[in-house]
């Protein structure tokens, strides 16, 4: 259906990164422009994983090994959706490892769809009011997700510790192709998961709203709206090889030991920082 108007939406931002190659987009024509039919590339994640530049090896005090589970004080979330479990634990290879589960329910099961929301009921995402209204929907924990712990640190029985709140998007992101997009101004290389630098949409003649990317001066595509907003927020990160979700922690916990209880603080949802209370769980 033809739209009966469009509304253009601001330049994505989009971050470039440096990786040994492992596929070819599609090389540039001689006149200069890309031809985006040919860019696309991937389907199976970045050219090398991408890595938490802070990750060190750890090793935790005597005693607190082991899974612990209990809530966050004082917020807002019904009871069971304010639980939290914490796992100390050994990887396969020895490292030692802590992940964390927020919630009570379960994980939502892999992506299976590159144009589809995901998780399918994730709330935040819902129609835009309007044509173009591309706003970046907020980013809480996913429910049920075993997240792996980043930026570890003990300090005696205190522990430090960050968690990628995007990693839950980790299977859809590898669904994705990667598209080399032109910046304004710049010769460096950036990618995303939708081609063009910018975003469109409008209302087909049934009403329905309609989403598209902007190929200037190539004709402009149809895609999903659901693609467009997620890939136009930080969901995924994305180089020449494909994308994958990132891993840099930019939600932080401070955890102390004692005995049989730990107690601390970490972000909640929409709350904030909350307190939270961890019990040992029998072995």
């Amino acid at each position: 259906m033809k739209s009966r108007f469009a509304t253009v939406v601001g330049i994505l931002g989009l971050a470039s990164m440096a990786c040994g190659v492992r596929t070819k987009i599609g090389d540039m024509p001689d006149s200069g422009s890309p031809s985006y039919s040919t860019l696309g590339a991937g389907g199976s994640g970045t050219c090398a994983p991408l890595q938490d530049p802070n990750d060190r090896p750890f090793a935790p005090p005597a005693g607190v090994s082991g899974t612990w589970t209990g809530y966050f004080e004082s917020t807002n979330l019904a009871v069971g959706d304010d639980a939290i479990k914490l796992t100390i634990d050994q990887a396969a290879d020895g490292s030692n490892q802590i992940h964390v589960v927020f919630g009570n329910k379960p994980a939502p099961a892999p992506a299976t769809s590159a144009t589809d929301r995901y998780p399918p009921d994730l709330s935040a995402l819902i129609d835009p009011p309007s044509p173009g209204a591309f706003d970046i929907p907020p980013i809480y924990f996913m429910p049920g997700f075993s997240y792996p712990t980043h930026e570890v640190q003990w300090i005696g029985q205190r522990l430090k510790f960050g968690v990628a709140i995007e990693e839950a998007w980790d299977s859809w992101c590898k669904l994705q192709k990667s598209y080399w997009v032109q910046q304004a101004g710049s010769d460096q290389r950036s990618y995303s998961c939708i081609p063009g630098s910018g975003l469109g949409g409008g209302y087909d003649d049934d009403g329905g709203l309609e989403c598209f990317a902007l190929l200037y001066p190539e004709p402009n595509i149809q895609i999903s709206c659901d693609q467009a907003t997620l890939c136009s927020s930080r969901y995924c990160q994305c180089d020449e090889c494909g994308c994958s979700s990132p891993v840099v922690a930019p939600a932080h916990f401070d955890i102390t030991f004692d005995g049989d209880v730990a107690t601390g603080s970490g972000p909640q949802g929409n709350t904030g920082t909350a307190s939270l209370r961890l019990m040992r769980s029998p072995s």
